[in-house]
């Protein structure tokens, strides 16, 4: 039997919220059997915090398999921790094109900001980040996003 999503990512919520990151990796491979897109977008968030994205986690955010926006944003987390920003702004891009802007959480805002900061772009990174601050948290990697903006 399959454990209940919802209790998975609120074991995973709390082992982010510790800072285990490696006491991630079991809880992310339950919720890859229970709800793939969400399982990528955890441990899409869960590289980007702790600096551990790598190629293969790429891999899997192949073209093929990343569709939906929660994917493509994490696709984007993925890619910026890579340094890849050009390509993180492109998947950003197909996260959200048929979104209201209004309606985007902290992730996306917090993602645009990297990439105008990696742009050399600091003021506007810095109002992205302030529209992120705004923006509604709809989870708890929304919440985490705001670790990545620097103080």
């Amino acid at each position: 039997m399959l454990p209940d999503p919802e209790v998975v990512r609120a074991l995973l919520a709390a082992k982010v919220n510790l800072g285990d990151f490696k006491g991630t990796k079991e809880w992310i491979a339950k919720l890859k059997d229970i709800d793939q897109s969400q399982a990528r977008a955890f441990e899409a968030w869960v590289a980007l915090l702790s600096k551990t994205a790598d190629e293969t986690m790429l891999a899997e955010l192949a073209p093929g398999s990343a569709t939906s926006g929660l994917d493509l944003q994490a696709k984007a987390a993925v890619l910026l921790a890579l340094g890849r920003t050009d390509e993180a702004r492109d998947s950003l891009r197909l996260a959200i094109k048929d979104d209201e802007f209004d309606g985007l959480d902290a992730r996306v805002w917090v993602l645009y900001g990297l990439v105008a900061r990696d742009y050399g772009l600091a003021d506007e990174a810095a109002a992205l980040w302030g529209r992120a601050r705004k923006a509604m948290n709809q989870d708890d990697t929304a919440e985490w996003s705001f670790a990545l903006i620097p103080r």
